[in-house]
């Protein structure tokens, strides 16, 4: 895979942070109408945001890990659920970030399905995204427990004390 280490063009204008208590939530199935409406609202960011830009810097520098189990998963993984967030083109020249889920790797570009509706966007709408495009990545295990997800870290510590109660314990590394 051909995955670079900078943002090489990259406007970091605004994270979709609605999916964040949805991704670590029980599967969709699962989900109760309570920890549905636990989502918190797309999460804006400035430019400066030391926090948040290191947090994407940790996510791209440890992106082969998340190639590496995903590469080596079975294939049939019904206990893991690999998730990318990236800049997606929602205006010339304009980016949001946008969690994809079911996401498939090849060498020169990572697809996926958008996990939530936000226009342009669709919710299961197809996208692809080349490496670069890339700020976070999260796996996601049947129990809840998440590896990865960097971002999603810093919008959980920004949260109120019981966003941060209901995740506390759920990041494994």
């Amino acid at each position: 895979m051909r995955f670079g280490n900078g943002a090489s063009g990259i406007r970091r204008l605004v994270a979709a942070g609605a999916a964040c208590a949805a991704l670590m939530a029980a599967p969709a199935s699962a989900q109760s109408e309570a920890e549905t409406a636990q989502r918190p609202p797309i999460a804006a960011y400035q430019l400066d945001d030391a926090e948040m830009n290191a947090a994407i810097d940790k996510a791209r520098r440890t992106l082969p890990r998340f190639v590496s189990i995903h590469q080596s998963r079975n294939e049939a993984p019904e206990d893991l659920e690999f998730l990318a967030l990236v800049a997606a083109e929602s205006a010339p020249g304009e980016f949001e970030y946008r969690w994809l889920t079911d996401v498939k790797l090849a060498p020169d570009a990572i697809t996926g399905v958008f996990s939530e509706d936000g226009a342009p966007f669709a919710k299961g709408e197809s996208y692809r995204a080349e490496p670069d495009m890339i700020a976070d990545w999260m796996i996601k295990t049947e129990s809840g427990a998440v590896i990865g997800g960097y971002t999603l870290r810093v919008l959980v510590s920004r949260s109120d004390a019981e966003t941060q109660a209901l995740h506390e314990g759920r990041f494994l590394d």
